[in-house]
């Protein structure tokens, strides 16, 4: 369903609010990633006059970058959505704001995920503090990586501290901070 209302909004966005900018991905002139980008950049944009003054210059602008990578797209799009709607990054800022969340998904093998969604640089500092503490373990712990990330991150949240999961713990070097070693 998310995939079939996503391509139902671009095919909305092709006929109806970005026809000129549409006319390029149909010309071969952009890619469709960068027609995605457009669509998803400008539907904060509501009042129909704006809309077409967008499509416009948005379809000149991409029209002329020849072959652009998407966040090249994301930017050309944004200057195009801000010169014609000052309030659009700051309306598409709270409606992201809105998107905060935490959500589990379990999966058919007896895992399950969670996903937060923050601030970048929010998630970025989680991100990097959960590396650190999974980077603390001796050379002797077993798991991956991804592993420790994960038992770290598990950790983090639950409020339970993160071990070592070495053999030995008389000879562990694991450097957690104040944290208890091993088991």
């Amino acid at each position: 369903p998310p995939a079939a209302r996503a391509l139902v909004s671009q095919a909305v966005a092709a006929s109806e609010r970005l026809p000129k900018t549409a006319e390029l991905l149909r010309e071969g002139t952009i890619s469709q990633p960068m027609f995605v980008t457009a669509v998803a950049r400008t539907d904060i944009v509501d009042e129909p006059e704006l809309v077409t003054a967008v499509d416009t210059d948005l379809a000149k602008a991409l029209g002329g970058a020849g072959h652009i990578s998407e966040k090249k797209a994301e930017k050309i799009t944004d200057r195009v959505v801000t010169r014609h709607d000052r309030d659009a990054i700051r309306r598409r800022r709270e409606k992201a704001r809105k998107r905060k969340n935490v959500t589990n998904r379990d999966y058919s093998d007896g895992l399950g995920g969670v996903t937060v969604t923050a601030d970048a640089e929010e998630a970025r500092l989680a991100l990097a503090a959960v590396n650190a503490l999974a980077e603390g373990v001796c050379p002797n712990d077993p798991r991956t990586i991804g592993q420790r990330r994960s038992a770290a991150a598990i950790a983090r949240l639950r409020g339970l501290a993160f071990t070592c999961a070495c053999p030995d713990s008389s000879t562990c070097t694991a450097t957690l901070g104040d944290q208890e070693i091993s088991d």
